[in-house]
């Protein structure tokens, strides 16, 4: 027997359950029969002298192992030890499980554990692999968005990417709508990116084009969101021109928020990856933008997460918008605030780029430096997406930071970046120019630290030249150490990494 014909074992399709759900509308794998002969109301029956049926029809196993028969929308719980089937082709040991599905047909697999490094494989009946996972999610797997080639059976390894044996695991096999074409405000629809869709460099890749009908000019919210893909989100208007994108907005999901579609017609959505060849099944939804209302400095408002309000899985699930109103460059403390829920805030820019954002039970953003004039969005949700709850929402002006302008060899001093500072985009935004008067071939130790704020260091010689930077020296904080080239008067930039943050810091100086 060769080593092919070792591996390859014979595994029975069983249940009339499993012949009608699984292979139904397959071709070739059952013969119509004659209600009136060896039938009872039409399902078929067996004799002890009836010949075998299509479910007892062997099905090659092309792994070694006895296999685990497993349906469409079936969840399994097992236990992976030492007695499973082990190859080195498939990282170790592993379950064996099958299904019979029909070619077009896109599945959707995950495996999940509390103790335990899943890896997931699927197989075609010939043992070639069609696809594997690690790790999509923390260390559980999912294989998803792949549409099988032919009618037949297939094989799912439940595997370990380690040596760790023993562990529990719940594995689940669905099949997910493969085309999403069209898409309604108000509507969160499920889709999958996968091989049979259209594939364009201009998208990177696989994607699927949804419309959208718009009767006038109007604002929208757009979510595309998916547990084990990148997603990356365009917006193309009646002659197909690209007029908004967005990737990563949180996490790997993508959002556009509050976009402008100028006039009525026909709008496509292009659900995309960020990868070239990545396919998976993902959420789109589409919400009205109005701002429900809105908050100026000085005010606190109540709102509620409720049920009625839109639920836009890139935004975490319910949520308020509520417009920011300011009409000068001040420097404002958000909070929200609530007995009965997990808060979470984000602010938006007039683009829909996250300024910043925080979450925990009664959570705030601290010094948030908000320009004149700017259309800034809050965001008021909760890090659990089915949560309901009442809020409050304040906003209040920061207490003013002392001022930094100069500083000496051998001390430490306190500072703080606020909207009264200079701003440049060459130092990421607000920043405090501090003098140091030096000496050739002075070697300088220069550190900024800060508890809130993520700090970034410059130093200028006497020309205004950049000659050293340093960010994240120390978790935030920034050093800088370097030996002076020419005497005469320095200036230490510090700053921040993020372009509208504002905070306190302490800055030192010592002789290295």
């Amino acid at each position: 027997m060769s080593p092919e014909d070792t591996r390859r074992r014979s595994f029975l399709l069983t249940g009339a359950t499993a012949l009608t759900g699984g292979l139904a509308g397959c071709t070739g794998l059952l013969e119509e029969s004659d209600p009136e002969e060896g039938t009872e109301n039409g399902t078929a029956t067996s004799t002890p002298t009836a010949a075998p049926t299509a479910t007892q029809e062997p099905v090659e196993l092309p792994v070694e192992g006895d296999a685990t028969r497993i349906e469409y929308g079936a969840s399994v719980s097992a236990e992976l030890t030492a007695s499973a089937p082990s190859d080195s082709e498939f990282e170790g040991h592993y379950q064996p499980y099958t299904f019979v599905g029909s070619a077009g047909d896109v599945v959707q697999i995950s495996m999940t554990s509390p103790s335990g490094d899943p890896y997931l494989f699927l197989l075609d009946a010939e043992g070639n692999v069609l696809a594997e996972n690690d790790d999509s999610e923390g260390l559980n797997s999912a294989i998803s968005g792949v549409e099988l080639p032919d009618d037949g059976g297939y094989v799912i390894l439940a595997g370990s990417f380690s040596d760790t044996l023993d562990f529990e695991y719940q594995l689940s096999l669905t099949t997910v709508p493969s085309d999403l074409r069209s898409i309604d405000v108000g509507e969160t629809l499920t889709g999958t990116i996968d091989t049979s869709d259209p594939q364009s460099s201009q998208f990177n890749g696989y994607y699927e084009p949804v419309t959208l009908e718009v009767g006038s000019e109007t604002s929208m919210n757009i979510s595309l969101s998916s547990a084990n893909g990148d997603t990356h989100l365009y917006l193309l208007d009646p002659d197909d021109n690209v007029i908004a994108e967005n990737d990563d907005f949180s996490g790997l999901n993508s959002f556009l928020l509050g976009v402008t579609l100028p006039e009525a017609g026909e709008y496509t959505i292009v659900a995309a990856s960020f990868e070239p060849e990545e396919t998976f099944t993902y959420e789109l939804s589409v919400s009205d933008a109005t701002a429900t209302q809105s908050i100026s400095v000085g005010e606190t408002i109540e709102g509620e997460l409720s049920s009625d309000d839109s639920q836009l899985p890139a935004l975490n699930g319910y949520h308020d918008f509520i417009d920011l109103d300011v009409g000068s460059d001040v420097t404002v403390d958000i909070e929200m605030s609530s007995d009965a829920g997990d808060t979470l805030i984000a602010v938006l820019d007039a683009d829909g780029n996250v300024v910043t954002a925080s979450n925990g039970p009664n959570t705030g953003i601290p010094r948030l430096a908000v320009p004149a004039n700017s259309e800034y969005t809050i965001i008021a949700t909760s890090a659990d997406p089915s949560a309901t709850f009442g809020y409050e929402l304040s906003v209040t002006e920061s207490g003013e930071l002392p001022d930094l302008r100069s500083i000496s060899v051998g001390e430490t001093r306190t500072g703080g970046i606020d909207t009264g500072d200079p701003r440049e985009d060459r130092f990421n935004g607000y920043y405090e120019p501090v003098t140091l008067e030096g000496e050739a071939g002075q070697y300088v130790d220069i550190e900024m630290t800060s508890e809130p704020g993520d700090t970034y260091l410059y130093l200028l010689d006497p020309s205004g030249q950049v000659v050293a930077e340093n960010d994240d020296y120390d978790g935030l904080n920034s050093r800088i150490e370097y030996e002076l080239a020419a005497s005469g008067e320095y200036t230490i930039i510090a700053a921040s990494f993020s372009s509208t943050a504002t905070f306190e810091y302490e800055l030192s100086v010592r002789q290295a």
